[in-house]
């Protein structure tokens, strides 16, 4: 996972649990819904961690969003093109 920190044993990164409930409001118990392989102390742990470790978890976003935005900058403007009529 690109050496980001993650709930032990699973895939899912400490910055997915915040995105969802930190930044987008939702509720513990709604993640677990949607993620039902985690418990409640999986996703407190993981809160606990990033309320010890904001900046490092913050800067994770931004380095995201900062790549997310150079991507599309490379990418360029989209192509449209002609479709030949017959």
């Amino acid at each position: 996972m690109g050496g980001r920190p993650r709930i032990q044993g699973t895939r899912i990164r400490v910055m997915d649990v915040v995105s969802w409930i930190v930044h987008g409001g939702a509720g513990i118990d709604e993640y677990i819904e949607q993620f039902p392989l985690l418990t409640g102390g999986d996703v407190h742990a993981a809160l606990a961690f990033y309320y010890d470790n904001v900046e490092l978890i913050e800067d994770e976003f931004r380095d995201d969003w900062v790549a997310e935005a150079r991507s599309a900058r490379a990418s360029g403007p989209l192509a449209l093109h002609p479709t030949s009529a017959g």
